[in-house]
């Protein structure tokens, strides 16, 4: 009987059509080392990919002149469930190596066993062969168990995102609208000055190169992060007058009410936010600012 021991190498080895696309998906995308290949070899072509002095590796073999479909088991469409599972305990692994698959434009799917949604993301290859990073350890420790609540695919996902990462797409997400309407304001200049002057307001070349700084320079400080607290208390003292000027009066117009209302609501809900990032960027004293740091920093133990 043979006994199985570490000098032995296990191989994994699967026929592609897509051989260059799958070996993207398993080295750019996984981070999997090009261990070794071939071509025209009889006819075929094959790299292995795996981890360096690892006991097992990957083999995608393509046969010239042969085109293949995908996952070949019949059930596939019905049961879509061909798995490699990559287990890593480490929370900044896991996360790192889910950040590196979306890098590569690579978007996760649902599990079809809702298990590997736990604790996991999967992803899927070029041939609709699914790769499940999981982020447990196996054997599993003892006492540590999927957790019972059911974590949803956009869950796991926003939990291998940095807490850096989601600042910088929240501020995106907030900046954008001032750095558009600015620019707008800007290319349209002589517009935006009839319009102030057709409200009757003071020195209206004034006001819209104000407003155009305003907007433009709040918006980039907010971005990127420039003296964002300062940045955002300026945007929302731009904001006031600008909703009482331009959309509160609309209110009592039957006409166009609804419209100026859902205009005012937006001002109110970006005022919000606004007020969320002052309040996290407020200046701190250098204990302080180091404390804040080592918070966003991502816990070995999370």
């Amino acid at each position: 009987m043979l006994t199985w021991t570490p000098t032995h190498t296990l191989r994994v080895a699967r026929p592609t059509s897509r051989l260059e696309a799958v070996v993207h998906f398993y080295h750019d995308g996984l981070g999997l080392p090009v261990l070794g290949g071939f071509e025209d070899h009889d006819g075929f072509d094959g790299v292995m990919l795996g981890v360096p002095g690892a006991v097992y590796h990957l083999e995608f073999t393509r046969r010239r002149g042969h085109t293949m479909n995908g996952a070949p088991s019949p059930d596939h469409l019905l049961v879509p469930d061909h798995l490699l599972v990559f287990y890593l305990p480490d929370a900044a692994v896991w996360r790192q190596a889910v950040n590196r698959m979306l890098r590569c434009g690579y978007m996760p799917v649902p599990a079809e066993n809702p298990y590997w949604d736990r604790r996991g993301v999967t992803f899927e290859d070029p041939d609709g062969y699914r790769v499940v990073l999981q982020q447990s350890s196996w054997p599993p420790r003892a006492g540590h168990a999927p957790p019972a609540r059911l974590h949803t695919l956009t869950g796991n996902v926003l939990k291998a995102m940095n807490r850096k990462q989601t600042h910088l797409l929240a501020r995106l997400l907030l900046a954008m609208i001032f750095l558009v309407t600015g620019t707008m304001k800007l290319v349209d200049f002589g517009h935006t000055v009839g319009t102030l002057a057709s409200m009757g307001l003071p020195f209206p070349t004034l006001l819209a190169l104000g407003a155009i700084v305003t907007e433009i320079g709040g918006g980039a400080c907010l971005l990127f992060n420039v003296k964002g607290h300062w940045a955002a208390l300026g945007l929302i003292l731009f904001l006031i007058p600008a909703t009482l000027l331009f959309h509160v009066p609309g209110l009592n117009d039957p006409v166009q009410a609804e419209m100026q209302l859902i205009q005012v609501l937006k001002n109110l809900a970006i005022m919000g936010g606004l007020l969320m990032v002052s309040l996290e960027d407020e200046p701190t004293d250098g204990a302080g600012k180091a404390e804040k740091e080592t918070f966003l920093q991502p816990s070995p133990h999370s």
